[in-house]
């Protein structure tokens, strides 16, 4: 059953829908469930607000929402603009999958953080084309994500081993590979789960590859002015007075750190993510 807009708002708050890609999808189907229950144009542009308020930090929801808008506006039907929204994503998400699987050698260890349905895909697709691999996750705290990572990498077939977060320079030990997602590609910089930073230049300073895994719709520089902070809650829920706890949500990582970015479109340098022309999707 399709959620309305307003429970998808809280399950993506609630961090029960994560993932940019996971993101984007459900809101979309969130809006075409609304367009089928007969709302009227503007009250869906009103609903795609409400659905982007609830991530600020996710590009790739709001560029797909803001296409959704061009297109109704256009004389469009709400729910052909969607099925074919999502079946392009999916498309894009698969063929994105498989520029990553083509960088993973045999015998490879790969390592990742939190979790990313495009490094999750990446992995599975080299897996299943034949390649032996083994996956290291970090956990991700304070919500644990990354053994969302781990459990459906595990169910695909492949070993994983998982660790804490601090035990990074353990995590890489064996590491050939470094594939992290990310919320938002910026110049000069992304932002991803926070813990990819110290993920990121621990691997680049013992000389590992590091890439970014990423649709060119979450590039959106203006998006990412400011870092989404959760609940401190989340961290400590019964911190003393005088105690402040902090829980931003993502990492500003340099692309020094970053051998490559992997898009749907192949992989490129970060340099040139500002000239890349994406297609239209309205």
């Amino acid at each position: 059953m399709t959620r309305s807009v307003a429970e998808t708002v809280a399950a993506i708050r609630a961090l029960e829908i994560q993932g940019a890609t996971r993101i984007a999808r459900a809101g979309l189907e969130a809006i075409a469930g609304e367009a089928e229950a007969g709302r009227t144009t503007a009250e869906l542009h009103d609903l795609c607000r409400e659905i982007c308020s609830a991530r600020p930090n996710e590009p790739l929801l709001h560029n797909l929402v803001d296409a959704f808008i061009d297109a109704s506006r256009a004389g469009a039907a709400p729910a052909a603009i969607v099925t074919r929204f999502l079946a392009r994503l999916g498309d894009e998400q698969s063929a994105l999958g498989g520029h990553l699987a083509t960088r993973i050698r045999s015998a490879s260890v790969v390592v990742t953080i939190c979790h990313s349905s495009s490094v999750t895909g990446g992995i599975v697709a080299a897996h299943e084309g034949g390649t032996r691999l083994q996956a290291v996750v970090l956990e991700t705290r304070p919500r644990f994500q990354g053994r969302i990572t781990a459990r459906e990498l595990a169910a695909a077939g492949i070993p994983v081993t998982q660790y804490v977060d601090a035990e990074i320079p353990l995590a890489l030990e064996s590491a050939d590979l470094v594939a992290l997602g990310a919320d938002v590609l910026a110049e000069g910089w992304f932002l991803n789960k926070v813990g990819s930073r110290m993920l990121a230049e621990a691997a680049h300073a013992r000389g590992l590859p590091v890439v970014v895994v990423a649709h060119t719709l979450k590039f959106d520089p203006a998006r990412a002015e400011r870092i989404e902070e959760r609940d401190p809650r989340e961290v400590w829920a019964d911190a003393p007075p005088g105690v402040e706890v902090r829980n931003p949500a993502f990492d500003r990582v340099p692309f020094d750190f970053v051998e490559a970015v992997v898009t749907e479109r192949g992989a490129v340098s970060a340099a040139a993510l500002p000239t890349l022309q994406r297609p239209p999707w309205a």
